[in-house]
């Protein structure tokens, strides 16, 4: 899995290599959605991040069994699943074809490959051999060139996107030596992890990558929303939360004025109830690089964080567990 994670820039590179030479599109594109579940569906949510304030048109992500109504012939709908046999993902895929839209799809096989073969739908394939929350970047780079093919994106997004893998590659050591300290500050708590919304998708994978590979709980929120509920909850805390939870807040030098201040006297407050925080800072690399950088950071340290653990980051024992039970109600 390391070697996995430290290709992460590479895998983005080498996918987008000669993205320029595929065939664009003409179709009208009113809006985006990208349906997906786990570590197929995080890239639809930081994909929606990244492009949030780039779009003239919505980029909404689906995580359930239903295709919302307001679906039509001009809304770009992509399929993604790397196993290409997720429930939820293959019964939307299906209500698609019922009402005759023709999705794109990423997979690396199994029963949307099937469908995409037999019903002439157009398809990405992923590379096989992968789990597929290891698949991130593959995944990344594949809707951003469905997005290119059909002129949702430009050549200017791409090369940002290009840009920001190689940030990462530059930066690659010191991220590998920050995500050892953080695991460290992580072993044997639970972690509560702050961000502003800009960088919503890159907690939600953290809590993913530390849910699965080091298999611990993890609590996740956005400012400023959470200084509208949240924040209240940290009045009647018990003593001594600082043994048992480890609080971390990012900053970066790109979020909102307001949103920065937000972040510092939502700290002081948790300080005056003598709670920790620790802060990670981003002041390098425009959004998009700083936005990779804390996936990449965040990947590693649920690595190393599983292996202080001593387990398996691989095993997802409840999760096979409840497919099996799933599967049995089916008859």
């Amino acid at each position: 899995m390391e070697e996995n994670i430290r290709s992460f820039s590479s895998q983005i590179k080498n996918n987008l290599s000669g993205f320029d030479k595929i065939k664009l599109e003409n179709k009208i594109i009113s809006s985006v959605l990208i349906v997906g579940q786990g570590g197929s569906g995080i890239a639809g949510v930081i994909s929606s991040d990244l492009l949030k304030n780039e779009l003239e048109i919505p980029v909404s992500i689906n995580n359930g069994y239903d295709l919302p109504k307001w679906v039509n012939q001009s809304t770009l709908i992509i399929i993604s699943s790397y196993s290409g046999s997720t429930e939820e993902t293959l019964n939307v895929l299906n209500k698609c074809l019922t009402l005759d839209f023709q999705p794109i799809c990423l997979t690396s096989g199994g029963k949307v490959l099937e469908i995409c073969e037999n019903k002439k739908l157009d398809y990405f394939l992923l590379p096989q051999g992968f789990h597929p929350r290891e698949a991130l970047a593959f995944s990344i780079s594949l809707l951003f060139l469905v997005f290119y093919k059909y002129q949702v994106v430009s050549k200017n997004i791409i090369q940002k996107l290009i840009n920001a893998s190689n940030f990462i590659s530059n930066q690659q050591e010191i991220i590998i030596n920050k995500s050892k300290k953080l695991s460290n500050k992580l072993f044997k708590k639970i972690p509560i992890v702050y961000s502003t919304n800009y960088f919503y998708g890159a907690i939600l994978r953290f809590k993913q990558q530390l849910n699965e590979n080091s298999k611990v709980p993890c609590w996740i929120n956005i400012i400023p929303e959470m200084n509208h509920n949240e924040i209240v909850g940290w009045e009647n805390i018990y003593k001594n939360i600082n043994k048992y939870f480890s609080v971390i807040f990012i900053k970066s030098n790109l979020d909102k004025e307001k949103n920065k201040l937000r972040t510092d006297i939502s700290i002081d407050i948790l300080k005056k109830k003598e709670i920790n925080s620790d802060i990670l800072t981003l002041e390098e690399g425009d959004f998009f690089c700083q936005y990779f950088l804390l996936i990449n950071l965040f990947d590693f340290t649920s690595f190393y964080l599983a292996n202080k653990n001593n387990i398996d980051p691989y095993k997802i024992e409840s999760i096979s567990y409840l497919k099996s039970k799933l599967i049995d109600s089916n008859g």
